[in-house]
């Protein structure tokens, strides 16, 4: 605290909340005056002979320094650092999207069941169709027995499907799952 010669009064300091002197500044970065001094930072403000310095400009001054520091071979392996990781972002979507196209498919045995029970329920839809025709359409008896015939051989055919009768086609290849190279990113 100052007090003014001439006035007796009791001076105030200036307000200087949030900003630092140049040897608090350097204290507090854990660096010397003289170094601070180097650093170049902008004041904030300037009282005379003494100078204010706020930590954003600190901050942003140290930062720029470091940018500057840094070699092309850095900022090239930051940028293949980026790549890399968009690279890894993307077989890791493509690597979901296989196993979800695989999901898809699903093994043998367990088609042959669901096989099995689609045409052991058709077969029994077809067997219960000469009784449900001899009632609802009594005038069809002449070409009954052509269509009860025909209806047997049907259902007989259907239970005894199997995975090995159906068409022939080729099961996706793991290759065709795989990662599509493009351009990279």
């Amino acid at each position: 605290m100052t007090i003014n010669q001439e006035s007796g009064f009791e001076l105030q300091p200036p307000n200087t909340s949030g900003l630092l002197s140049l040897e608090l500044a350097a204290k507090s970065c854990g660096v010397s005056r003289q170094a601070f001094h180097a650093w170049s930072v902008e004041p904030a403000r300037v009282d005379g002979s003494r100078k204010l310095f706020d930590l954003a400009s600190i901050i942003r001054n140290r930062l720029e320094a470091e940018r500057a520091a840094r070699t092309p071979a850095d900022q090239e392996s930051e940028r293949l650092a980026a790549r890399l990781a968009l690279l890894r972002e993307r077989i890791e979507r493509e690597r979901i999207a296989t196993a979800e196209a695989l999901a898809r498919y699903c093994d043998r045995p367990e088609a042959e069941t669901a096989l099995a029970a689609v045409l052991d329920a058709a077969a029994s839809i077809l067997e219960g169709l000469p009784a449900r025709l001899a009632h609802d359409f009594p005038e069809i008896e002449p070409a009954r027995a052509l269509v009860d015939r025909e209806i047997v051989k049907a259902a007989a055919a259907l239970r005894s499907a199997t995975l090995d009768d159906s068409p022939k086609r080729p099961a996706p290849e793991p290759e065709t799952l795989a990662l599509h190279h493009d351009s990279a990113p």
